[in-house]
């Protein structure tokens, strides 16, 4: 029983460390033409609204790239992509994926506290 219980918390661990370890971490202007390194993009238009970018490309006075809409339909979960393009002049913000260094200690540190605590309790005498 008390394999189970280890496996389940180490699962459990790793599920909330590989879901919590990133951020959408602001660029600073002047954006650099070579975007696509970053592979994801989250651009703000000036109204607010974000639209995450794949293989972003800063073309002329514009960010180009493929746009991943997802949606329900009879049940399934669909997805569709489409080539889109934002003016630079129209862009609040530009965003990357980053690492959130506060999320990941957490990440490690809250399931080692729980497994030692585990361990503990399961030990003789404990």
């Amino acid at each position: 029983m008390f394999r189970n219980r280890a496996v389940s918390l180490a699962l459990a661990g790793l599920f909330v460390w590989v879901t919590a370890c990133t951020k959408w971490v602001p660029l600073e202007p002047p954006y650099s033409p070579s975007l696509e390194e970053y592979g994801k993009l989250r651009i703000t238009n000036e109204r607010g609204v974000p639209v995450v970018f794949r293989e972003p490309l800063l073309q002329g006075d514009s960010v180009r790239g493929t746009v991943v809409t997802s949606y329900w339909e009879r049940g399934d979960l669909k997805h569709t992509e489409a080539t889109a393009a934002i003016p630079m002049d129209s862009v609040r913000k530009i965003e990357k994926r980053g690492t959130d260094i506060a999320a990941t200690a957490a990440a490690i540190l809250i399931p080692g506290l729980i497994l030692g605590v585990a361990v503990a309790a399961a030990a003789p005498g404990g």
